[in-house]
């Protein structure tokens, strides 16, 4: 799937969402390119080409149980868990989506596993922490290849818990 295919496929999904939810997605501003490359000097990092690609064309994306913060908003909350989490936040991630409880969906931007995103959660015990791997499970805290990729499952789960409650609700 290319990228026009992916973002018509985000759009679709987020249609479909609507429909099923009666929630409203609420898209941002698409972020410049010049606003982009202030973001990465910020950060001191290069962000994936698909992550890039979704600042330019959502700038941020709020649909049912997800908010995907824009790029202020991310750089601002990266450098806060940096800061708060020294020890524990790598500098080579960046936060995307929180989840509420104080753990995050990070876009790793440097390194062997750049463009994946992780689930980084804050008081995980350190060696299960990103970019450390639990013994045995190579692959605990990954959460998608590349950006597009996991926000199209993200969307197609919650899609389909909505769809279930929404069955629940008209069989009572």
């Amino acid at each position: 799937m290319n990228k026009n295919e992916k973002i018509l496929k985000v759009k679709e999904l987020i249609r479909e969402l609507k429909e099923v939810s009666g929630f409203p997605a609420k898209v941002g501003r698409p972020m410049s390119a010049k606003e982009i490359q202030e973001m990465e000097k910020t950060l001191g990092l290069k962000l994936p080409q698909e992550y890039k690609e979704f600042l330019q064309t959502f700038g941020s994306l709020g649909v049912v149980r997800m908010e995907i913060e824009d790029g202020y908003s991310v750089v601002k909350e990266t450098l806060s868990l940096r800061e708060n989490y020294p020890d524990r936040f790598p500098n080579n991630l960046v936060a995307v989506y929180g989840d509420g409880y104080g753990n995050y969906y990070c876009i790793v931007c440097d390194g062997p596993d750049y463009g994946k995103v992780i689930f980084w959660q804050h008081d995980a015990p350190l060696k299960e922490t990103y970019p450390r791997y639990p013994e045995g499970q190579p692959d605990f805290w990954l959460e998608g290849p590349d950006f597009w990729t996991w926000l199209l499952e993200k969307l197609r789960r919650i899609k389909k818990i909505e769809e279930e409650e929404k069955n629940k609700r008209e069989n009572k």
